[in-house]
């Protein structure tokens, strides 16, 4: 009786050391190595975090002359939308390094937000009136209002937090890309280096 039990207990350690060994090899899949990691999100290249988007009116107004002579005005009110983007550059200085203790941990370094580019949407023009003579107004002609209509909505959406919320947003979804190629926990951090100039 005692020499039954005892091969029934062996058994049970047997088949639970088998099913254990087994699950070990064929379903612990482990997570991609550093360098692979690291090119998961450099391959992501210009990741858009953030986005603002104004609708600004614009006033363009010029005296005509003609052989230096006034001959008129030409003048146009017209309502245009301008995006202002933020993000990460994600070629720009990642760095990927191993947790201390723990196999699937992930500290990651990416490099601080910035405003990517500032956008005056051309097909969003509405124009409330124009005086154009016989000259016509044209893009070219209103280029100038529009920059600086960009420009003041570039410095609003600082003021406003942009770079914050593109920070937030970065860090959501690269954590989310790691922890989907097999990582179990992962830290990121920005680079405390402060934003370069507008890019594009």
């Amino acid at each position: 009786m005692k020499k039954g039990v005892i091969v029934a207990i062996m058994t049970v350690v047997l088949v639970g050391t088998v099913v254990l060994v087994g699950r070990y090899i064929f379903f612990s899949v482990p997570p991609p190595d550093l360098h692979s990691a690291r090119s998961r999100i450099e391959n992501l290249s210009t990741l858009t975090t953030g986005r603002y988007e104004y609708r600004d009116v614009i006033f363009f107004g010029e005296e005509t002359r003609l052989l230096g002579i006034p001959t008129g005005n030409r003048e146009m009110l017209f309502a245009i939308r301008i995006d202002v983007i933020a993000g990460l550059y994600l070629a720009d200085a990642v760095t990927v390094e191993a947790g201390g203790r723990r196999e699937r941990e992930l500290f990651v370094t990416l490099p601080a937000p910035e405003i990517i580019r500032v956008v005056a949407r051309e097909d969003t023009i509405d124009q409330y009136f124009a005086r154009t003579g016989f000259r016509g107004v044209d893009w070219l002609d209103v280029s100038e209002e529009v920059e600086r209509a960009k420009e003041r909505d570039r410095r609003d959406a600082l003021e406003r937090g942009i770079l914050d919320r593109a920070r937030m947003h970065g860090e959501f979804l690269v954590r989310e890309l790691l922890l989907a190629a097999g990582y179990d926990t992962v830290h990121i951090r920005f680079r405390p280096d402060e934003p370069k100039g507008l890019r594009g």
